[in-house]
């Protein structure tokens, strides 16, 4: 397989996870509906159901529920400056990966 296969074969397999991550999805709703409790047993399967919440708001919303906390985090971008500064940093590593992205043909 040439280097241009490969990279067409990358992306085929990619949109294929694509596809079988939304189906997934969709059955998992569907089981989800049919579910009477929390878990259910069928043949030689386990089906739990979870639940979590989804915490999506602003900084001044959060402050208007007095929910907001301060604390140490680190800094990640000064930490990056250091990195490609030459600066060795035990628990620093580069990964190496590609993206592939199938072209639009303009016709």
């Amino acid at each position: 397989m040439n280097f241009e296969e490969q990279i067409k074969r990358h992306k085929e397999i990619s949109q294929k996870i694509e596809e079988l991550e939304e189906e997934k999805k969709a059955l998992s709703i569907s089981i989800m509906e049919q579910m009477e409790g929390k878990s259910v047993q069928v043949a030689d399967f386990l089906v739990k159901r979870f639940q979590r919440l989804s915490i999506k708001l602003s900084l001044e919303e959060a402050r208007l529920h007095s929910a907001t906390k301060m604390e140490e985090t680190v800094d990640k971008d000064k930490l990056k400056l250091l990195y490609h500064q030459g600066f060795p940093i035990q628990g620093i590593s580069e990964i190496h990966y590609i993206q592939i992205s199938k072209l639009s043909s303009k016709r």
